[in-house]
Order: C-alpha cells, then sequence, then structure tokens
C-alpha cells in the first residue's frame, strides 16, 4: 500500500495521538485514534494489526514498572466474563443489525461517562449494567478493539485508582495475544513493515502520556473520576461522529 504526503501526515498524527491516549489514562488508544486516522485510510482491517502490536508492546513496557499494582483477581473475573463474547465478536457470529449494537453501546457509554464526570452514586444506580457492559465491550473489542471504553467503565469502580491502568494493560495484552493469533491464523497481512514508522509515532504520545498519567495520579479522587468520565464521553463522542460521517 502506497501513501501520499496527507496520508503519511494524518496516521502520524493518529498513532501518536493513540500512544498518548492509552498511556494517559489506560483505555480509549484505539477509540479515539480511528476518526483521525480514517480521514486518510478506510480500511479498519488495516489499522487493527497495527493497534495490536503497538499495544502489545506498550502494554509490556508499563507493566514491566507497574507489575505490583495489578489487580489480578479482579482481572481475571473480568476475562472469564469477556472471552465468551470476545471470541464471538473475532469471529464475526453476532447476528443482531449493526447499528442497533453500535448506538447500544454508544448510550451505556454515556450513561457512565456522566455518571463519573458529575460523581453520581453509580454502585447504586448502575451496578446492575456491569455484567452486560463487560459482555458488550467483549464483543466491541473482538470485533475492532474499541471495547476499551466499556470495560474500563466497569473497571474503575472495581479497581483502585492506582491499579487501574496496569491491571487493564495486563487485560488489553492478553485480548491482543488472541487477536492477533487469529488474524494470524486467517493470513490477515499485520502490516510489520509499517511499523517502522508508526511506531516511532506512538514511542513519542506513549512517553507524553505517561507524564499526564503521573499528574493524574496525583489529583484528588473526584477529580481523577472526571477526567477517566471525560475520556469516555470524549471517545463516545469521537465514534459517533465517525459513525454519523461514514
Amino acid at each position: 500500500m502506497e501513501f501520499d504526503l496527507y496520508t503519511i501526515v494524518v496516521l502520524v498524527i493518529a498513532f501518536w495521538w493513540s500512544g498518548f491516549v492509552r498511556a494517559g489514562i489506560g483505555f480509549g488508544g484505539a477509540g479515539l485514534m480511528y476518526p483521525v486516522a480514517l480521514l486518510a485510510v478506510d480500511s479498519i482491517l488495516f489499522l487493527v494489526p497495527i493497534i495490536c502490536v503497538q499495544l502489545l508492546i506498550f502494554s509490556t513496557a508499563t507493566l514491566i514498572k507497574d507489575h505490583h499494582l495489578i489487580d489480578w483477581k479482579t482481572i481475571g473475573k473480568f476475562f472469564a466474563i469477556l472471552l465468551p463474547t470476545f471470541m464471538i465478536g473475532v469471529f464475526g457470529l453476532i447476528t443482531l443489525p449493526a447499528d442497533l449494537v453500535l448506538y447500544t453501546v454508544y448510550a451505556v457509554i454515556i450513561y457512565y461517562s456522566l455518571s463519573y464526570i458529575f460523581n453520581f452514586n453509580t454502585a447504586k444506580l448502575g451496578k446492575w449494567l456491569d455484567y452486560p457492559v463487560l459482555l458488550a465491550g467483549g464483543y466491541v473489542s473482538g470485533l475492532s478493539l474499541s471495547g476499551a471504553p466499556l470495560i474500563a467503565a466497569v473497571a474503575i469502580k472495581k479497581l483502585e485508582k492506582r491499579s487501574v491502568r496496569a491491571s487493564l494493560f495486563v487485560l488489553w495484552s492478553v485480548l491482543v495475544i488472541m487477536k492477533l493469533g487469529t488474524l494470524y491464523i486467517y493470513d490477515v497481512d499485520l502490516q510489520l513493515r509499517h511499523q517502522l514508522w508508526l511506531l516511532p509515532c506512538a514511542l513519542v504520545g506513549h512517553l507524553m502520556g505517561l507524564r499526564v498519567h503521573d499528574r493524574l495520579m496525583m489529583v484528588e479522587g473526584p477529580i481523577f473520576y472526571r477526567w477517566l468520565g471525560a475520556g469516555l464521553l470524549a471517545v463516545c463522542v469521537a465514534s459517533i461522529g465517525r459513525q454519523l460521517l461514514t
């Protein structure tokens, strides 16, 4: 695939942004990257393998430093819940209308993001939603790796503040390995040659995002959750905008 200057510039910005968001708040790197990258390319299948490899590399690097912050018990429970729908998403076996699934997901993301931004008591208001939200997050992650906001919406409630990013990175890494393995088995091009110029872009964003994350860890609890809620809402709005424009 040959790229003109416009496409190269857009992809550089998109993958820098992906690395920044992923390291800064621990989720949303793919969801917020897609609206930018799709201004230049029209193939999710081209983008997904690149994102998978980068996420695996940067998650591993971060976990080497933050492994002591991982809540293995909670993440193990999440993985057990997510796995069935994740695999369904990977193999595309769902027959529900795509628009119905997407906009249901968006509605739930908006609910959770507003609950964090305005400090709603989500333990009482949204507990019954946690299980179906995780199932939906697994399915969307299997399809396009953009289910992280759904999963993060529940994880923020279950994990200590300092454990959120490291614990989610473990989950993302396992899911990505499964995704890459499936793509490889089905002879999908993993686009490894494009990592030569896109990986450094993501690295710069990742390093900048780490500094932002360190600052977020210093703010008080409610403020921290408002930032995460704003991240969820931004992902949702960006994704809806992309759907309306395509």
